[in-house]
């Protein structure tokens, strides 16, 4: 992997169980997605065991993630094929749609995906198919991971990567949304400010790299001065470090600044 290919690290990773063997709940088991009916009686017979939150606001997608961790590892049951319930609970957004796809076509903005890693830390993932047709949905840890219901245990919360899902279920990845349930949860976040590639290099002394340095600096990498606008060793061997932080090893943890690092820093990238 390149700096020029983006790639969402900004995570825990925690002791996750994801060898390759894994064995998941067969997908006529895991997607059978009851009707909306059978999810009323459920919520009415036992509303603690259904999770479904009515409550004015969302969570932030941190909070979402907590949550879903917290269920995680309580083990915490949703019921088999009730994915939407889960998300719709990690996010804390009332209920109002039957089925994870019918979530994904309500949703205003959406983004398709080629893959797991395309999708960022925090956003709800959907796929259409399944057993009935109805989809899946899950929440994105980043690095091509998910919290999803029904994975290794039926009902319950474990994580996964994004695309064995996808190839394990046969389902297809459709993308990332910023709503669940027409609730926004998610939104890209608010960039610093444009920087120049050509300006964020070794030696270069410029705003440019002032700039960089503020951002590296906030994020607690490095040991130099924020005053000056040099690019100076000190600033490469911080850049270094926080390339090996979202996944970039041999010479492209090279402390030299790619597009895609910079944008991970938050900056929009002018050549």
């Amino acid at each position: 992997m390149t700096d020029s290919q983006e790639k969402d690290f900004d995570l825990e990773f925690g002791d996750y169980d994801l060898e390759e063997d894994v064995t998941p709940v067969p997908v006529e088991d895991a997607l059978p997605y009851p009707d909306s009916a059978e999810v009323q009686g459920l919520v009415e017979e036992d509303p603690k065991a259904s999770r479904l939150l009515t409550v004015s606001a969302a969570r932030t997608p941190a909070q979402a993630l907590a949550t879903a961790r917290q269920d995680y590892l309580d083990g915490h049951n949703f019921g088999v094929g009730h994915c939407l319930i889960a998300v719709q609970s990690y996010y804390g957004v009332p209920g109002g749609y039957p089925y994870a796809i019918s979530s994904w076509q309500a949703a205003d903005h959406k983004r398709p995906v080629a893959g797991g890693h395309d999708v960022p830390r925090g956003a709800p993932v959907y796929w259409s198919g399944g057993s009935h047709g109805y989809g899946h949905v899950a929440i994105s840890m980043g690095g091509g991971l998910c919290y999803s219901t029904d994975w290794k245990r039926p009902g319950k919360v474990d994580v996964a990567l994004i695309d064995n899902i996808t190839s394990h279920w046969e389902l297809n990845l459709l993308g990332f949304a910023w709503e669940v349930s027409a609730v926004g949860v998610w939104h890209p976040r608010d960039p610093i400010g444009t920087v120049s590639l050509a300006n964020v290099k070794p030696g270069k002394r410029n705003k440019d790299v002032l700039e960089v340095k503020k951002a590296l600096a906030k994020r607690g990498y490095g040991n130099f001065s924020v005053k000056s606008e040099l690019f100076g060793k000190r600033v490469q061997e911080a850049y270094a470090k926080f390339q090996h932080h979202l996944g970039y090893t041999g010479t492209d943890a090279n402390g030299i600044p790619g597009r895609a690092s910079l944008r991970k820093l938050g900056f929009n990238v002018v050549a």
